[in-house]
């Protein structure tokens, strides 16, 4: 990796920028061929940017935020553009037409018509596209359109009209929460997929949510097998089916308004049940967002090949299921003692005593979580001010035995004090011990709450090997001992599953080398990621745990449920 006017180059991709202090424009020099996921986000100073025509690809929310951000050189080498990757930018504001075009592809619309043809000639519909646009209702796209992901939430949008069959439409990623589309029209041909699961979460039932309530209209095999596909897998005819049941306190069947538990059924095509557990109405939520309902349980293959590692993972996740998480972006921004931060002046009451180590020295806050920003997920507060306190030294306050809080502390707050006079102020805070001047970072940074998401087990969890294995075995006539058996590109691709984190809370724990948990029944008991923060550097901000490590938080989920933070599990660990 090299660093050149404040880029850090690897391979020909930007990774990250770290640039110097009022610069305000970039540019790319000549080879580069990519820009990394988010390697610009959040850069406010930045107002102009030159990509070289060796440019081919930039990355997931690259630019994402650069508020001042207002001319771009892009030239037609450029022919990949992320989800979100100019978002937030006065560049992408500040376009006057319907549609924002980058080399034939649709990066939003920005009209308001009721009916929208997209123009001859765009070759994609990116991320954000049409997303949240509440005012159309039916979308005609041309023959040189191939990939098609930016409809997400067009909660007014009832048709979709393509030209031509296509093999690479993928209609249930591309139209999530879609709640109203009803006819998909493919050349000459119309289809009712009104009710598919693929859309909302939603279903016409009021009391249990099947896509089997929804068969199309039209009976023609052809058409319903056709309609399936388009489907991504959850319809009626073909893979298997998501079935929630609504009920009340004495487990009868009520309207969902009314329920307080939710039975949750998955059935295969012939009707024999796969999986079935009663849930939280919250958890429920969440469990639908589950991708592995796309597609019928795969069989032992004939001959020896290796099974299908998306099979392999589809199994997996009966057993290890998604887990709903918010994740964080750190940013260079205004806090106030009440905000979501890293670092910075706690949020705490005058006349309260600071947190200690066993040694009466003061421990140091290492973020501070508002639960009123936060979107909901299940199990965690709705209010209230969560504080990670951690000792200065070479190992960030991370204790012998991972649980006694003698080096760390872990604070709930759930009072309402709004009055910054009644907090305790810069002037009451001791003097941090430079004995080993160790913290993670220097300042404060606003930790900025992202859309509630799920995240997948990987190798890092001490449970994920053996079920690995296990789903593998079952699927393939060619048996493995143990997971390094995978290919290297199949093992990397499960290892990056949940991308690149900063800091979040759910989802699962992520390990620079073994999960502490694995050979101590005790400490199997903390099975909620209560917050995880990461080494990372972007645009100015650098967070450094050792050696590219990350800091760890955990704690049972019913202590949880029960607002009781005395007995959490602290571990950092680095490459």
């Amino acid at each position: 990796m090299g660093c050149k006017d404040g880029l850090f180059i690897k391979d020909g991709c930007v990774i990250s920028c770290k640039p110097d202090a009022g610069t305000a424009k970039i540019v790319i020099p000549d080879g580069v061929t990519g820009i990394a996921a988010e390697a610009f986000m959040g850069c406010d100073g930045l107002t102009e940017v030159y990509l070289p025509d060796s440019i081919r690809e930039i990355g997931y929310k690259a630019f994402f935020g650069c508020r001042k951000l207002a001319h771009i050189h892009i030239p037609e080498s450029l022919t990949r553009i992320g989800d979100y990757a100019f978002s937030g930018t006065e560049w992408e504001n500040s376009y006057s037409g319907d549609f924002l075009t980058v080399n034939n592809i649709l990066l939003k619309y920005k009209g308001s018509d009721r009916a929208v043809t997209v123009p001859d000639g765009v070759t994609e519909i990116a991320v954000p596209g049409f997303e949240g646009c509440d005012t159309v209702e039916e979308v005609t796209l041309p023959e040189s359109v191939v990939r098609y992901f930016g409809f997400i939430g067009c909660e007014a949008l009832r048709r979709i009209s393509i030209p031509v069959p296509n093999s690479r439409l993928e209609i249930g990623k591309a139209f999530p929460n879609c709640k109203k589309l009803e006819v998909l029209t493919v050349g000459d041909k119309e289809y009712q997929i009104k009710g598919c699961t693929a859309f909302t979460e939603e279903a016409p039932n009021s009391h249990t949510e099947s896509a089997d309530n929804a068969a199309p209209e039209k009976s023609e095999k052809d058409t319903a097998d056709a309609a399936y596909e388009m489907c991504g897998g959850n319809f009626p005819h073909g893979g298997t089916r998501l079935i929630k049941t609504y009920l009340d306190e004495n487990g009868r069947h009520t309207d969902k308004s009314s329920a307080v538990r939710v039975l949750v059924t998955e059935t295969g095509t012939d009707g024999s049940t796969l999986f079935e557990d009663t849930m939280d109405i919250d958890e429920a939520e969440f469990f639908g967002m589950e991708k592995s309902f796309c597609r019928e349980p795969a069989k032992k293959p004939a001959d020896d090949r290796a099974a299908d590692i998306d099979e392999v993972l589809a199994w997996v996740s009966r057993k290890l299921p998604p887990q709903p998480c918010i994740r964080f972006t750190a940013k260079k921004s205004s806090t106030t003692r009440f905000s979501s931060k890293l670092g910075g002046l706690p949020y705490y009451p005058k006349g309260a005593e600071l947190p200690k180590d066993k040694d009466g020295r003061p421990l140091r806050l290492l973020a501070q979580l508002n639960f009123r920003e936060l979107p909901r997920i299940p199990d965690f507060p709705e209010k209230g001010i969560l504080q990670i306190f951690i000792a200065e030294d070479y190992m960030y306050g991370m204790p012998d035995d991972l649980v006694t809080q003698d080096s760390f502390r872990v604070r709930y707050n759930d009072s309402d004090v709004v009055d910054d006079t009644m907090l305790m102020g810069e002037e009451d805070l001791p003097e941090y011990s430079d004995e080993y001047g160790v913290f993670p970072f220097d300042g404060e940074y606003r930790l900025v709450p992202n859309a509630p998401d799920v995240m997948q087990p990987t190798f890092c969890d001490y449970r994920m090997p053996d079920v690995f294995v296990e789903s593998y075995n079952r699927l393939s006539a060619k048996k493995i001992d143990n997971y390094y058996c995978i290919s290297q590109e199949d093992a990397n691709r499960i290892s990056g599953r949940n991308g690149h984190q900063e800091a979040y809370v759910g989802g699962y724990p992520f390990f620079r080398q073994l999960d502490p948990r694995g050979n101590d029944d005790v400490l199997k008991e903390y099975d909620t990621v209560l917050f995880e923060l990461c080494s990372f550097t972007k645009c100015g901000i650098e967070v450094m745990l050792g050696d590219v490590g990350a800091a760890a938080f955990l704690i049972r989920r019913e202590d949880l449920k029960n607002l009781d933070f005395s007995r959490v599990l602290y571990n950092y660990d680095c490459c």
